[in-house]
């Protein structure tokens, strides 16, 4: 069930065994799981159950590192979370993702990726984007064909998501509002996690209204599901007891934070104009539950990255530079028609530099 926090009693404790903090993906993916447990479970979100201006707010910071989008813009407070704005485009970490690699400092997780297959599995599903699998000859199609690669070194791949992308906040809003053991706090924005002398246990959680009004939540265990700015940011202001911040004994709380780093980074100029490039745009799949959107990627294989000491990449979004001639070719008759003199002697001129570009375009064009 929901509970909006600003009805009800100032100083309210709320006894529980478990307290989730964060109605997003991850919040309501594991609020889920515990349907119908024989415990009780709190779900904390700091918004309502849609986008409200004055809460988003809080959202709001400095950016002072590298340039990065708008804090109040790149994640939003209401159930559902950031899956509201996110595209939703999803695929599994790398074995190598995992590893310690000299070339790349503090790298190394404490498991494999193997540990986490069976629960990508399940996550998949909850994305509403399974089966596992993501090897590109399975999607490509004689219409929309892989590119014939000659280099080992580089691969085609796909991302998935489901289409439209999968809106927790709108898709699993009935789970929680029939829950009976899992009771949803609305516009309660936790503020401090309240520890016992030592920091090994937490004694109670604070979340608290716009209005002011405070609601006390004392756990038995406490979920961490605010995201990556947020859970840092909670931990960082809950020093009563540690002054560097809950578990921040080696400064590493909120050191590693994770984007995707976008760039263009260069021209794709294909031997043959008729080349298509149709598995490497977003297009729709039938499934056997959800309507899939495949995009097509072109990645490196893991020796390229261990040889030449690379981050992971993923180069999307690949649009053929298409000669001048052939552009040009497209727009001689509009000009001759519109009486544009110089345009049309332009686009001649572009054309006669070009031919065997605009040939081979006009062969592929019958061809089809």
């Amino acid at each position: 069930m929901f509970i909006d926090s600003r009805t009800v009693a100032p100083n309210t404790v709320v006894e529980t065994e478990v307290c989730i903090i964060g109605a997003g993906a991850a919040g309501i993916t594991l609020a889920r799981e515990c349907l119908g447990q024989g415990f009780r479970v709190a779900l904390l979100e700091s918004g309502g159950l849609e986008f409200e201006e004055d809460t988003q707010s809080l959202c709001d910071g400095q950016n002072v590192g590298l340039p990065y989008y708008p804090l109040v813009d790149s994640r939003a407070r209401c159930v559902g979370g950031t899956t509201s704005l996110w595209e939703g485009w999803c695929r599994p970490l790398d074995a190598l993702d995992f590893e310690a690699r000299d070339w790349v400092p503090h790298s190394g997780w404490p498991f494999t990726r193997a540990a986490l297959m069976p629960h990508y599995e399940r996550a998949l599903d909850v994305c509403r984007v399974g089966p596992f699998a993501y090897d590109a000859a399975a999607w490509a199609t004689a219409e929309q064909p892989l590119l014939p690669l000659t280099d080992d070194g580089v691969f085609s791949d796909t991302l998935r998501r489901e289409e439209p992308p999968t809106r927790f906040g709108e898709t699993y809003r009935a789970d929680l509002a029939a829950a009976t053991n899992v009771t949803t706090y609305l516009h309660a924005s936790v503020t401090a996690i309240d520890v016992t002398p030592n920091a090994q246990q937490v004694t109670r959680v604070r979340a608290q209204t716009l209005t002011g009004r405070t609601v006390w939540v004392a756990p038995r265990v406490v979920v961490l599901a605010g995201g990556g700015i947020d859970n840092a940011r909670l931990l960082l202001l809950s020093n009563q007891v540690q002054r560097a911040g809950l578990g921040n004994q080696h400064d590493l709380v909120g050191r590693f934070f994770m984007e995707h780093v976008e760039m263009k980074t260069a021209f794709l100029l294909p031997s043959d104009p008729a080349l298509r490039l149709g598995f490497y745009t977003t297009f729709p799949r039938q499934q056997q539950r959800y309507p899939v959107g495949i995009w097509g990627v072109l990645r490196l294989a893991e020796e390229t990255l261990r040889q030449e000491r690379l981050l992971n990449v993923t180069t999307v979004e690949m649009e053929p530079v298409t000669p001048s001639g052939v552009k040009s070719a497209g727009q001689l008759v509009s000009s001759l028609k519109q009486g544009q003199l110089k345009a049309f002697l332009r686009h001649m001129r572009n054309v006669i530099g070009d031919l065997d570009d605009v040939a081979s375009a006009m062969r592929a064009q019958w061809a089809g």
